[in-house]
């Protein structure tokens, strides 16, 4: 396991725990990908800001209603 996965993965899902106290929550680990990796070019680099962008406006639409 990748030095960073070790150290970053408890910290956020302690963070994903405590945030979802306030409201909905999904977490995605990506472990394959490196640091900043959404301003590379990859495929990946591409649907993950995509994912996030679908989910904020799930929940706007959702708070719309």
């Amino acid at each position: 396991m990748q030095l960073g996965l070790r150290i970053f993965c408890p910290l956020m899902l302690r963070m994903a725990d405590r945030w979802r106290n306030a409201a909905p929550v999904d977490l995605h680990l990506l472990p394959e990908a490196p640091h900043g990796f959404i301003h590379f070019s990859p495929r990946m680099a591409a649907e993950v800001p995509a994912a996030s962008h679908d989910w904020s406006r799930g929940r706007l639409n959702d708070t719309a209603h």
